[in-house]
Parts: C-alpha cells; sequence; structure tokens
C-alpha cells in the first residue's frame, strides 16, 4: 500500500491549525487507474487540483472520487502558533509513521515542499525509523503535485479537515465519512 501526503495551514491572530492527510491508495496495481479518475476532476487546462484554488463543486467531485476509490484518509491536526509550523509538521508526521503498520503502508509519497524543508522532513523520518515509531524499510519519496496525481487526494483531504475544524464548514468532512480518521497530535 502507498500513502500520499499533503498539508493544509490555516493562521488566527494568535495561533492556529496544521493538518497532514495521508490518503491509502492500494493495491498498488489500481494507481494508474486511481490517477485517471483523479485527473478527470480537473478541467481541461489546468495543470493540477489544489484546495485553495478550487470551487466547491470541484472539492466536492475530488471528495467523491476519493471515496470511490475506497481510498482511505488518516489526517493529523495540531494547534500551532506561526513560528512552530515545523514543530507541528514533525509530530504529525511522527504520529502518521507511527500507524503505517496499521495501515499496512510500505511507501510515502510526499508533496515536495523545497529541498531545504524536504531535508526537515528525512530528518523526521529518520528519527523516527530510530526509535523504532516508522518501519525502517520504509521508502519515501518527494514529489510535484503535477507530477503525482494522486497527491491531489491528500491535499483535497487535508483542506476537507482544516476547512471542518477552523470552523469554515463540515460539508466536506461529511462526504468523507466512513473514510477518514482525524488524530489531534496536541499543541507544538
Amino acid at each position: 500500500m502507498h500513502a500520499f501526503v499533503d498539508e493544509s495551514i490555516r493562521q488566527g491572530a494568535n495561533d492556529g491549525l496544521y493538518v497532514v492527510a495521508a490518503a491509502v491508495v492500494g493495491p498498488e496495481d489500481l494507481e494508474d487507474d486511481a490517477r485517471r479518475a483523479v485527473r478527470a476532476v480537473v478541467r481541461a487546462r489546468q495543470r493540477r487540483f489544489h484546495w485553495r484554488n478550487e470551487g466547491e463543486a470541484q472539492r466536492l467531485a475530488m471528495l467523491g472520487v476519493l471515496r470511490s476509490l475506497g481510498v482511505t484518509v488518516r489526517a493529523y491536526e495540531a494547534e500551532v502558533s506561526a513560528r512552530r509550523l515545523e514543530r507541528a509538521r514533525a509530530l504529525c508526521i511522527e504520529r502518521l509513521l507511527w500507524d503505517l503498520g496499521e495501515l499496512e503502508v510500505d511507501r510515502l509519497v510526499f508533496e515536495t515542499r523545497q529541498e531545504h524543508n524536504d531535508a526537515k522532513d528525512r530528518r523526521a523520518i529518520l528519527r523516527a525509523q530510530k526509535a523504532q515509531v516508522a518501519p525502517k524499510n520504509l521508502s519515501y519519496v518527494f514529489q510535484a503535485p503535477e507530477a503525482e496525481p494522486l497527491l491531489w487526494l491528500a491535499d483535497a483531504a487535508a483542506g476537507a479537515v482544516a476547512a471542518a475544524l477552523s470552523g469554515q464548514t463540515d460539508a466536506y468532512v461529511k462526504a468523507l465519512a466512513g473514510a477518514l480518521a482525524i488524530v489531534d497530535v496536541g499543541r507544538a
């Protein structure tokens, strides 16, 4: 099984919310069909799906594809101040890595955040592996969302959860009922 990972951040005046979502897609031989289904949601000239740029119809369509594919979603949320965003991300990723065994994930695909930020994630993964929180044989890569459409599922899930937890709307999370588990990792 492979998990595709992305985040959503909501900043308030004093603090905010950091959400990391993992969309678990599998088995691997169905991933090409899943990519075709995900690509069908975006408009003809659109390079990718990105939650914050989409209207409600596109968002609901992507969540519908996520449900129709039988994708399992885990979302990890942390309350955070603007100065502690990387700490919040590390906490969310650490908990995600802990849950990988239950999800039977052997490969993670993260949306790249530029090399210097990807290096921070690599360090968090290595720390988790040394602490035996993450499987030693776990493979992971960083890819651009234009190159890996299955990252769009994680983007949609993270956006839906952030919208609900920030009080914007819970309609999107309701569209994921049964496919979604949200884990509160605390304050960073």
